[in-house]
């Protein structure tokens, strides 16, 4: 079972990932191509959100696990977002 300490930590981690992405995301559809590192580097830290997630889920308890995905749900619609937008 995953400790109450760890998920949150990695829960928290992915929140950040995601409030730095959604603010790349916008600044791109604004700026197109002069935030391309940021933007990056927004992508990179969504996915390590993700994977690391996706460990920790593989351990964690049946109520642990639906927080989990719903994390989950929001980075990877998150990173389609990304991944589909002109920026």
């Amino acid at each position: 079972m995953t400790t109450r300490q760890s998920l949150e930590q990695y829960i928290n981690t992915a929140e950040q990932a995601i409030q730095y992405a959604q603010k790349q995301l916008e600044e791109g559809m604004r700026q197109e191509h002069h935030n391309q590192m940021e933007y990056s580097d927004a992508q990179q830290q969504l996915e390590q959100a993700v994977i690391g997630l996706e460990n920790l889920e593989h351990s964690a308890n049946e109520d642990q696990r639906e927080r989990i995905e719903r994390a989950l749900i929001q980075m990877r619609h998150l990173q389609h977002q990304m991944i589909v937008t002109l920026h």
